[in-house]
């Protein structure tokens, strides 16, 4: 393990974790999609799309945890007695993130000024459709299921190789999991340009859970990056 990052995770916990991160990010989405289209329309149950996510990420949340407890608790620690480093860490890469994607917005708008992000849109009418059921998924359930997994999981397990190689395959393997259903649809340069700007937050979240030495505080500047987002998305 690197020097100087505590990771509470027993190698048991890391092996329920890889592998839910493939259940969560591919699988359950099938899974689920059978129960919505032929199982619960002959129970009379109508389906929504909204429903649909936040049974996806409820799932996620309570195998988590359930299974992943003890290093959850434990990072909660850390985080508590590492309280500064892990408020500074959110108030830093707050800003760092919105300078980077301010940046990459810019240039986008100038080269490619009609692309989209297909996932963002997608969330976006889903906000404005069934408000209540899309923040408790964007605000609440999403930021600490993906932290977990993305940060958690992945960055910290590879994390004890190599501290390049983590932040590389977190980010990546972050950013695919956001686009991979539309990618497979139908590729396009402009859609994996897209896809690559959930990188700049792959990769601040990750370093606030590596400064911060807890997942806490990464989960929880996911929460307020969402939660900008959903507001601006509803006018508020």
């Amino acid at each position: 393990m690197k020097k100087g990052f505590p990771f509470p995770m027993s190698k048991s916990e890391s092996v329920i974790g890889w592998v839910w991160v493939f259940v969560h990010s591919f699988a359950l989405v099938y899974i689920l999609s059978a129960l919505y289209n032929y199982v619960l329309p002959s129970m009379g149950i109508k389906y929504t799309e909204a429903g649909f996510n936040v049974v996806y990420y409820a799932v996620s949340f309570v195998f988590l945890l359930i299974f992943l407890f003890r290093y959850l608790r434990a990072s909660f620690r850390n985080f508590t007695s590492n309280l500064i480093d892990g408020l500074s860490s959110i108030a830093i890469y707050y800003f760092v993130y919105n300078l980077v994607m301010f940046l990459i917005s810019l240039m986008i708008s100038k080269l490619l000024p009609d692309a989209s992000n297909p996932n963002q849109d997608s969330i976006n009418e889903l906000i404005k459709l069934n408000k209540n059921a899309m923040i408790a998924v964007s605000v609440l359930l999403a930021p600490f299921v993906e932290e977990v997994l993305f940060r958690g999981v992945v960055f910290g397990t590879i994390r004890k190789k190599s501290v390049l190689l983590a932040y590389v395959v977190s980010a990546l393997m972050f950013a695919i999991y956001h686009e991979w259903q539309f990618l497979l649809a139908g590729f396009s340069w402009k859609l994996l340009i897209t896809t690559l700007t959930y990188i700049p937050a792959g990769l601040c979240l990750a370093r606030v859970y590596e400064r911060s030495k807890s997942i806490w505080p990464a989960i929880f500047l996911h929460m307020i990056l969402n939660f900008v987002s959903v507001t601006v998305t509803i006018g508020l």
